[in-house]
Protein backbone atom coordinates (compact mmCIF):
# COMPACT_ATOMS: atom_id res chain seq x y z
CA UNK A 1 0.00 0.00 0.00
CA UNK A 2 1.18 3.53 -0.81
CA UNK A 3 0.70 5.55 2.40
CA UNK A 4 0.94 9.35 2.43
CA UNK A 5 1.20 10.75 5.95
CA UNK A 6 0.54 14.46 6.49
CA UNK A 7 3.08 14.52 9.30
CA UNK A 8 2.07 17.62 11.21
CA UNK A 9 -1.62 16.67 11.11
CA UNK A 10 -1.32 12.94 11.75
CA UNK A 11 1.49 13.10 14.31
CA UNK A 12 -0.69 15.52 16.29
CA UNK A 13 -3.45 12.89 16.39
CA UNK A 14 -0.99 10.35 17.86
CA UNK A 15 0.55 12.89 20.24
CA UNK A 16 -2.92 13.91 21.46
CA UNK A 17 -3.56 10.35 22.66
CA UNK A 18 -0.18 10.20 24.40
CA UNK A 19 -0.77 13.53 26.16
CA UNK A 20 -4.26 12.44 27.25
CA UNK A 21 -2.83 9.16 28.58
CA UNK A 22 -0.07 10.92 30.52
CA UNK A 23 2.79 9.68 28.34
CA UNK A 24 3.75 13.16 27.09
CA UNK A 25 3.63 16.58 28.70
CA UNK A 26 3.35 18.42 25.41
CA UNK A 27 2.14 17.45 21.92
CA UNK A 28 5.32 18.91 20.35
CA UNK A 29 7.63 16.74 22.48
CA UNK A 30 9.66 13.98 20.86
CA UNK A 31 8.45 10.43 21.34
CA UNK A 32 9.66 7.17 19.84
CA UNK A 33 6.98 5.28 17.94
CA UNK A 34 6.85 2.15 15.77
CA UNK A 35 5.25 3.80 12.75
CA UNK A 36 5.67 0.78 10.49
CA UNK A 37 4.13 -1.63 12.98
CA UNK A 38 1.29 0.73 13.77
CA UNK A 39 0.41 1.37 10.11
CA UNK A 40 0.65 -2.34 9.29
CA UNK A 41 -1.81 -3.17 12.06
CA UNK A 42 -4.37 -0.46 11.37
CA UNK A 43 -4.34 -1.02 7.59
CA UNK A 44 -4.01 -4.80 7.64
CA UNK A 45 -1.17 -4.43 5.09
CA UNK A 46 2.48 -5.24 5.73
CA UNK A 47 3.97 -4.31 2.34
CA UNK A 48 3.72 -0.55 2.73
CA UNK A 49 5.57 2.31 1.08
CA UNK A 50 5.32 5.17 3.55
CA UNK A 51 5.95 8.83 2.70
CA UNK A 52 5.94 11.19 5.67
CA UNK A 53 5.51 14.90 4.87
CA UNK A 54 6.94 17.42 7.29
CA UNK A 55 8.19 21.00 7.48
CA UNK A 56 11.37 23.06 7.68
CA UNK A 57 11.46 25.62 10.46
CA UNK A 58 11.94 29.12 9.06
CA UNK A 59 13.13 31.70 11.56
CA UNK A 60 12.36 35.40 11.03
CA UNK A 61 15.12 37.98 10.60
CA UNK A 62 14.00 39.81 13.75
CA UNK A 63 14.77 39.02 17.38
CA UNK A 64 12.20 36.79 19.04
CA UNK A 65 10.94 36.92 22.62
CA UNK A 66 12.95 34.51 24.81
CA UNK A 67 9.97 32.27 25.50
CA UNK A 68 9.16 31.82 21.79
CA UNK A 69 12.84 31.34 20.88
CA UNK A 70 13.13 28.54 23.48
CA UNK A 71 9.93 26.99 22.19
CA UNK A 72 11.21 26.97 18.61
CA UNK A 73 14.51 25.46 19.76
CA UNK A 74 12.66 22.66 21.60
CA UNK A 75 10.42 21.94 18.59
CA UNK A 76 13.43 21.94 16.26
CA UNK A 77 15.28 19.39 18.42
CA UNK A 78 12.18 17.18 18.68
CA UNK A 79 11.70 17.33 14.88
CA UNK A 80 15.32 16.27 14.24
CA UNK A 81 14.94 13.27 16.55
CA UNK A 82 11.61 12.38 14.96
CA UNK A 83 13.03 12.52 11.41
CA UNK A 84 15.95 10.29 12.48
CA UNK A 85 13.47 7.80 14.00
CA UNK A 86 11.39 7.72 10.81
CA UNK A 87 14.47 7.31 8.61
CA UNK A 88 15.65 4.38 10.75
CA UNK A 89 12.30 2.71 10.01
CA UNK A 90 12.84 3.09 6.23
CA UNK A 91 10.14 5.73 5.94
CA UNK A 92 10.66 8.37 3.25
CA UNK A 93 10.70 11.82 4.87
CA UNK A 94 9.67 14.66 2.56
CA UNK A 95 10.32 18.18 3.84
CA UNK A 96 7.58 19.92 1.92
CA UNK A 97 6.52 22.98 3.84
CA UNK A 98 7.53 25.64 6.32
CA UNK A 99 6.85 26.09 10.00
CA UNK A 100 7.27 29.82 10.39
CA UNK A 101 6.64 32.60 12.85
CA UNK A 102 3.86 35.01 11.95
CA UNK A 103 2.08 37.85 13.66
CA UNK A 104 -1.58 37.39 14.55
CA UNK A 105 -4.34 39.84 13.76
CA UNK A 106 -4.86 42.43 16.50
CA UNK A 107 -6.93 41.38 19.49
CA UNK A 108 -10.45 42.84 19.28
CA UNK A 109 -10.23 43.89 22.95
CA UNK A 110 -6.71 45.23 23.44
CA UNK A 111 -5.41 45.48 19.81
CA UNK A 112 -2.25 43.60 20.85
CA UNK A 113 -0.63 41.31 18.26
CA UNK A 114 1.25 38.14 19.22
CA UNK A 115 3.73 35.88 17.44
CA UNK A 116 2.65 32.30 16.70
CA UNK A 117 3.98 29.33 14.75
CA UNK A 118 2.12 28.47 11.56
CA UNK A 119 2.56 25.56 9.15
CA UNK A 120 2.41 26.27 5.41
CA UNK A 121 2.76 24.12 2.33
CA UNK A 122 2.59 20.50 3.48
CA UNK A 123 -1.03 20.02 2.42
CA UNK A 124 -0.26 21.36 -1.07
CA UNK A 125 2.57 18.85 -1.58
CA UNK A 126 0.44 15.97 -0.24
CA UNK A 127 -2.39 16.94 -2.60
CA UNK A 128 -0.03 17.09 -5.60
CA UNK A 129 1.50 13.71 -4.80
CA UNK A 130 -1.93 12.15 -4.30
CA UNK A 131 -3.06 13.40 -7.71
CA UNK A 132 0.16 12.34 -9.43
CA UNK A 133 0.00 8.87 -7.87
CA UNK A 134 -3.58 8.50 -9.09
CA UNK A 135 -2.67 9.66 -12.60
CA UNK A 136 0.24 7.21 -12.65
CA UNK A 137 -2.10 4.30 -12.02
CA UNK A 138 -1.70 3.74 -8.26
CA UNK A 139 -4.65 1.73 -6.97
CA UNK A 140 -3.73 1.38 -3.31
CA UNK A 141 -3.52 4.91 -1.91
CA UNK A 142 -3.98 5.67 1.78
CA UNK A 143 -4.09 9.18 3.22
CA UNK A 144 -3.23 9.67 6.90
CA UNK A 145 -4.57 13.17 7.50
CA UNK A 146 -7.78 14.90 8.53
CA UNK A 147 -6.96 18.18 6.78
CA UNK A 148 -9.99 19.59 4.97
CA UNK A 149 -7.67 21.41 2.55
CA UNK A 150 -7.08 18.03 0.86
CA UNK A 151 -10.75 17.58 -0.11
CA UNK A 152 -10.42 19.07 -3.64
CA UNK A 153 -7.67 16.55 -4.47
CA UNK A 154 -9.69 13.70 -2.97
CA UNK A 155 -12.78 14.77 -4.92
CA UNK A 156 -10.79 14.83 -8.18
CA UNK A 157 -9.48 11.33 -7.49
CA UNK A 158 -12.94 10.04 -6.57
CA UNK A 159 -14.46 11.56 -9.73
CA UNK A 160 -11.88 9.66 -11.76
CA UNK A 161 -12.70 6.37 -9.99
CA UNK A 162 -9.37 6.32 -8.13
CA UNK A 163 -9.87 4.80 -4.70
CA UNK A 164 -8.28 6.40 -1.65
CA UNK A 165 -8.48 5.10 1.92
CA UNK A 166 -8.63 7.69 4.71
CA UNK A 167 -6.99 6.89 8.07
CA UNK A 168 -7.57 8.88 11.25
CA UNK A 169 -8.00 8.79 15.00
CA UNK A 170 -11.60 7.69 15.61
CA UNK A 171 -12.47 10.66 17.84
CA UNK A 172 -11.20 13.13 15.22
CA UNK A 173 -12.96 11.77 12.16
CA UNK A 174 -13.42 14.51 9.55
CA UNK A 175 -16.79 13.71 7.94
CA UNK A 176 -16.10 15.93 4.92
CA UNK A 177 -12.87 14.02 4.19
CA UNK A 178 -14.62 10.69 4.78
CA UNK A 179 -17.36 11.66 2.30
CA UNK A 180 -14.80 12.03 -0.48
CA UNK A 181 -12.90 8.75 -0.17
CA UNK A 182 -13.58 5.11 -0.99
CA UNK A 183 -13.07 3.82 2.55
CA UNK A 184 -12.32 5.11 6.04
CA UNK A 185 -10.17 3.35 8.65
CA UNK A 186 -9.93 4.55 12.24
CA UNK A 187 -7.74 3.72 15.21
CA UNK A 188 -8.18 4.17 18.94
CA UNK A 189 -5.99 4.78 21.99
CA UNK A 190 -5.16 1.08 22.37
CA UNK A 191 -3.41 0.92 19.00
CA UNK A 192 -1.40 4.07 19.73
CA UNK A 193 -0.26 2.86 23.16
CA UNK A 194 0.73 -0.52 21.73
CA UNK A 195 3.29 1.03 19.37
CA UNK A 196 4.52 3.81 21.65
CA UNK A 197 8.17 3.15 22.58
CA UNK A 198 8.86 5.93 25.08
CA UNK A 199 10.27 9.45 25.12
Amino acid sequence: MNILVDGENFRHQIAHVLVERGKLNDSHSYFSFDWRGFLAEVTGETDNTISYYTTHIKLPQVALPDKLARRISEISLAKRKHVADLTNQSIVVIKAGLLKVRETAPCVHCTKRTLVLQEKGVDVRVAIDLLQSGQNGATDLLLASSDSDLIPALTALRDNDIKVVYLCYAAWLNRAVAANVHKTLTFDDTAVLKYYRGN
